[in-house]
């Protein structure tokens, strides 16, 4: 039982896309502030669209708005966004020298806000340490120290990053599941659905040989997918489908799989499509024969 359900895993995950569920903040009250010319609203603005955080859905292009009003104030936070979305060409042509360009030019801004002690310019350091973003030397070591930093204040991001490295044996770490599934905890616990994920896929590859999914990493699966992590999706509908974890219901099945193929999910629309088939050749089965005509 457990093997098919790893393998059921590992085909989720392979599809897998990095999804957000912040708390949700007031994005008209955040707007009028930008759009009246507060700089730190313009940056948040540029980094939730470009995130997709705090439910609001990606918005490459509203992002690149905000990201270039910010940077031309000379805004940290708005020129990171403006190398980021160059360097991954969203919402953008992609230029990659432009892209270093900006990323040399906010590095020394956001070191002096991560020393001073910013999580989320410590996550932003460590990321640019971690790629040698900007022309400076790839440093896993100094990345893992911001990660680290940036994580202990809760930065949920961090926290997803450490445990996805933990968990894989990255960046000159040893693999360590234990390890992983504590910062997967922290940041599922603030509402990070794609660590609500991962945690729940570790408790399960992690158990006992022969055991069911333990209640805790359904509930964190379960979790994922209410928070629309579209693999938790397809993996909870598989889950409804085989009775696996939870108590067996088609019709779930069935709304896990449409949520999952909503957002581009091939397997979960392929799955759904042959469950649907399933469903309505039963369903014709189970029709009264028609009366036989008089002559």
């Amino acid at each position: 039982m457990k093997k098919a359900i790893i393998s059921f895993l590992l085909t989720a995950a392979a599809a897998f896309t990095l999804a957000q569920n912040q708390p949700k903040i007031d994005l008209d009250g955040l707007t009028k502030k930008a759009s009246e010319g507060d700089v730190m609203a313009q940056a948040r603005l540029s980094e939730i669209y470009r995130r997709g955080e705090a439910g609001v859905p990606k918005d490459y292009f509203a992002s690149l708005r905000w990201a270039n009003l910010a940077a031309s104030k000379a805004n940290p936070m708005g020129i990171y966004n403006l190398a980021v979305l160059y360097e991954n060409g969203q919402g953008v042509k992609k230029d990659t020298k432009r892209a270093k360009e900006l990323f040399k030019k906010v590095f020394p801004m956001l070191k002096k806000l991560a020393e001073a002690g910013n999580p989320r310019a410590q996550y932003d350091l460590g990321y640019m340490y971690f790629h040698g973003s900007g022309g400076i030397n790839t440093d896993h070591k100094k990345a893992i120290d911001w990660f680290e930093k940036s994580a202990n204040q809760n930065n949920e991001n961090a926290c997803f990053v450490l445990g996805y490295l933990y968990s894989n044996g990255l960046a000159g770490l040893h693999k360590n599941p234990a390890t992983a599934q504590k910062w997967f905890r922290k940041a599922a616990l603030l509402g990070n659905s794609a660590s609500q994920y991962y945690l729940g896929i570790s408790l399960i590859m992690s158990a006992t040989k022969g055991q069911p999914p333990s209640k805790e990493a359904v509930k964190w699966l379960v979790k994922a997918a209410e928070n629309g992590e579209p693999n938790a999706q397809y993996i909870v509908g598989g889950m409804c489908e085989t009775g696996h974890g939870m108590k067996r219901n088609i019709a779930k099945a069935a709304e896990w799989y449409h949520r999952a193929a909503l957002q581009g999910h091939e397997s979960a629309a392929a799955r759904l499509k042959k469950l649907s088939i399933n469903m309505a050749s039963k369903a014709s089965n189970n029709l009264p024969a028609k009366p036989a005509k008089k002559e």
